[in-house]
């Protein structure tokens, strides 16, 4: 039986980060990841997630809580871009929920905390939280080619392959895909003497240079969004999915 728990914001410092990834490979594939297989892990996670600001209860692909999922939620407003019918469904299903239409035909929504379709998983920690986001990779088929190439330390085409396959919605993929790749290639060191034993070797300077590449291109992102003339906030950077068929189903 599920419960629900109260939101809050579990932000990440880069090498909590490296260390949470090890630990969530190691129990996810039953051995650590090599050096270039957690850069790409973290590079993707720190530019996806806005280098760790915003996370809900270690949630790092804000994963919707599906009715078969037993273990601890969380609800806090958000807001998805759907087409007509489904956002029509929204508002039936949940009073509050506010609709806004987009030039493109389909329509912004925002779905207020307590929303049948804002209920997101929610962990203890974070590498459960990071168990959970791995399973996802490495056993759904769709991302299976993405995997591949995580598996390879591969950072570019392993965020290539996340796009083509619907994980995230960034318009300027090849774009998207060269910032993961650059922030990984900047983290290798750091990952390979954790891995090595020789602690984390993040310094301030690796630590403001990630931080800065990771919010430069969520605000590029954002004013792309915005520039079409929707005047509501830019849709959450997870999939245009229905709900009933969530990314994790």
């Amino acid at each position: 039986m599920r419960t629900e728990v109260a939101d809050q914001i579990t932000p990440l410092t880069l090498e909590e980060a490296i260390e949470a990834f090890a630990e969530a490979h190691e129990r996810c594939m039953g051995q650590l990841p090599t050096a270039r297989t957690l850069a790409a892990l973290v590079g993707h996670s720190a530019l996806e997630t806005g280098h760790w600001k915003s996370c809900h209860n270690w949630n790092f692909g804000n994963e919707k809580a599906s009715a078969d999922w037993t273990g601890d939620v969380v609800t806090f407003k958000c807001d998805e871009t759907f087409d007509g019918p489904t956002a029509m469904q929204a508002k039936r299903l949940g009073a509050g929920a506010i609709l806004t239409p987009k030039p493109d035909g389909k329509v912004h929504v925002w779905l207020p905390a307590g929303h049948p379709w804002a209920y997101f998983k929610a962990f203890a920690k974070a590498a459960d939280g990071l168990l959970q986001q791995l399973i996802l990779l490495a056993t759904r088929e769709r991302y299976e080619r993405a995997w591949h190439y995580f598996c390879l330390g591969d950072a570019y085409n392993a965020a290539l392959s996340l796009g083509a396959a619907g994980y995230y919605t960034a318009p300027d993929k090849p774009g998207y895909s060269r910032s993961v790749a650059s922030i990984a290639a900047k983290i290798l060191p750091a990952c390979t003497s954790y891995l090595a034993g020789n602690g984390h070797a993040v310094d301030d300077e690796l630590r403001a240079w990630t931080l800065q590449q990771a919010l430069v291109y969520s605000t590029l992102q954002q004013s792309v969004q915005e520039s079409d003339t929707d005047p509501a906030p830019p849709p959450t950077e997870h999939d245009e999915l229905s709900p009933i068929t969530e990314r994790n189903t």
